[in-house]
């Protein structure tokens, strides 16, 4: 993860150390050369814990201590001094333009700092402890009677290596609090590596319906970030997972489907693989996900990624109502607005189209423990049919 935006640090870490030094270098001419080094004390550190980071090939550490208090540093301190030096920047360019007395970029770049800062330390420490229950309701008229009233749990992405052991217990315990008729994940368990589910599997088998629990497996279950490591050890890990989910007496829908009865009615339930932009991360294939399946009845599927939605689903009306994560809705929403309305345009909540629906839940973790404005969730579907009058 540190690979990918290395230089991005460098630049948040270094520039507002020089553009102080270039700023105050008369009031620092005076200081003996060990306090000039020592003021670039807590930014050399920092820079090194970034190469070291940096250093492995794989996508996260398995041991996440040292990364994810690099990044809360990084966020709650730097970054907002970035911020502050590009303020004091433009405002000094101002004074210079209204040849002013004082440069008032300083203090608006101090305020600015402060609220940064206090948004990011929230964001660390409150922010992914929360947890909401959202309630949506869907109305198809392809849905049974039968079903009128039927409730999914739809959870996801909790990331349970990022994870906390008493959230994770908050998460379950609200869960099984809903008495939903069938519970659906759609994805991302893990972060990297399937050791990280070992010390929450008892935990994890609480959750339970009378029709079951039914999961699929999003891009950070598979073995794409597991770095240089042999394929028969891939496959391995790949399978340990699927292994470790139906321990918790979790149905794998991975490319398959299964039905629910109520009566003489029946509905089915899908699951395809990760399906998204990047190629070499496709594992989903609807054709033998709904092989067999009849198209006359009423359908949910269970996709991680909601790109698949209105690219392979929608396209042929393969579902009524489709399930996904994979946003995490950002993790951040501030004032409505999200980072990843940029690049998805199904990035988070309920959407309708051609009388089929897509919830896009923000999930309950993230692989960096980070939520502002994005409280973790869990969404309860009710069903009801406009058959019924």
């Amino acid at each position: 993860m540190i690979q990918r935006i290395i230089i991005l640090i460098f630049i948040l870490i270094l520039l507002p150390e020089f553009y102080s030094s270039l700023i105050h270098r008369k009031r620092h001419a005076s200081w003996p050369q060990w306090r000039r080094l020592l003021r670039w004390l807590p930014a050399t550190i920092m820079l090194i814990i970034a190469v070291w980071l940096a250093l492995p090939s794989e996508f996260i550490p398995e041991e996440t201590t040292l990364l994810f208090a690099f990044v809360g540093i990084l966020c709650t301190i730097f970054i907002p001094r970035f911020f502050y030096m590009l303020s004091s920047i433009v405002g000094r360019a101002v004074k210079i333009m209204r040849h002013g007395s004082k440069n008032w970029g300083n203090l608006v770049g101090f305020i600015l700092a402060i609220m940064i800062g206090a948004a990011s330390l929230y964001g660390f420490t409150i922010g992914p402890n929360r947890l909401k229950v959202k309630h949506i309701d869907i109305t198809s008229p392809r849905l049974p009677e039968a079903f009128d009233g039927y409730r999914i749990l739809h959870f996801t992405d909790i990331h349970l290596g990022s994870a906390r052991q008493s959230f994770v217990k908050k998460v379950v315990d609200s869960i099984c609090s809903q008495h939903a008729d069938m519970v659906a994940f759609t994805g991302d368990l893990l972060n990297v590596h399937p050791n990280e589910l070992y010390r929450f599997i008892n935990e994890m088998k609480r959750i339970s319906a009378p029709d079951g629990v039914f999961s699929v497996l999003g891009n950070h279950d598979y073995s794409f970030y597991q770095g240089n490591i042999d394929d028969a050890i891939r496959i391995a890990n790949e399978r340990e997972v699927v292994s470790r989910e139906q321990q918790m007496g979790w149905t794998m829908l991975n490319n398959s489907h299964t039905t629910i009865s109520r009566g003489n009615e029946t509905i089915v339930v899908a699951g395809m693989e990760n399906y998204g932009k990047k190629e070499k991360q496709r594992r989903g294939d609807i054709n033998n996900t709904l092989e067999g399946a009849p198209k006359d009845k009423f359908t949910i599927m269970l996709e991680h990624d909601p790109w698949a939605w209105r690219n392979i689903i929608l396209p042929d009306s393969l579902a009524d109502v489709t399930l996904s994560g994979h946003t995490h809705g950002g993790q951040m929403s501030l004032f409505g607005l999200r980072p990843t309305m940029l690049k998805e345009p199904d990035d988070y909540g309920l959407y309708h189209k051609d009388n089929a629906y897509l919830n896009v839940s923000g999930g309950t973790g993230g692989l960096v423990p980070f939520r502002l404005g994005m409280t973790p969730e869990i969404v309860v579907i009710t069903l009801h049919s406009s058959k019924k009058r």
